[in-house]
């Protein structure tokens, strides 16, 4: 329970649920309570999928290309710790506006982004092949959950979200990032030097 805590945090942190909100309040500017909850059912259920067939497919993927458990959670843990301290330094925590076919595209681009699904593969694989994938999908099934009651509730908020406390929410979690990536780093590289 404590290893699946733990996991609904990280994913949260990188996820970000705020920006997210903030995103999808910018995009659907002038559009219906209806469309806006549209907007957060697509942006979590096409998250959802990405993040799950990661968690599904990813130790394969590691398997196939010979790459070690205790490499990847090693690295996985240096991405995770990265990312935060990027979100950490560079509190906006938006990606650059992009010409895609959808106006959602970035939002779900941005909750599931490289370093989501590297932390997915990464908590795939720290509990074995049997459990960790099934851990990894209830993390992204509670962390989805979640975002989607915090998306909703502030795309559905009267006047205008973000400002100074956005930028304190994603400097914070980028502070619980490091911090999980760092000790992700320090216990799988003790395993590895057991292991050698």
């Amino acid at each position: 329970m404590e290893d699946l805590n733990r996991y609904v945090i990280t994913l949260l942190a990188l996820i970000n649920p705020l920006i997210c909100a903030l995103m999808l309040r910018q995009c659907t500017e002038g559009a219906s309570r209806q469309e806006r909850l549209r907007g957060v059912g697509n942006v979590v259920l096409r998250t959802g999928l990405i993040l799950v067939l990661s968690a599904a497919l990813g130790p394969r993927l590691l398997h196939t290309l010979g790459i070690s458990l205790d490499v990847f959670r090693i690295v996985g843990g240096a991405v995770i710790a990265l990312i935060g301290y990027g979100m950490f330094q560079s509190p906006q925590g938006q990606p650059p506006a992009s010409q895609s076919s959808s106006p959602l595209d970035p939002i779900v681009i941005f909750a599931a982004s490289p370093g989501t699904v590297a932390t997915v593969i990464t908590l795939s694989v720290m509990r074995g092949p049997e459990e960790g994938p099934l851990l990894a999908v209830a993390a992204v099934a509670i962390a989805l959950a979640i975002t989607a009651v915090v998306m909703a509730a502030l795309v559905l908020r009267p006047g205008r979200a973000g400002g100074a406390s956005s930028s304190l929410v994603t400097r914070f979690l980028g502070l619980i990032l490091i911090a999980m990536g760092l000790q992700f780093v320090l216990t799988n590289l003790r395993a590895f030097f057991r292991a050698a």
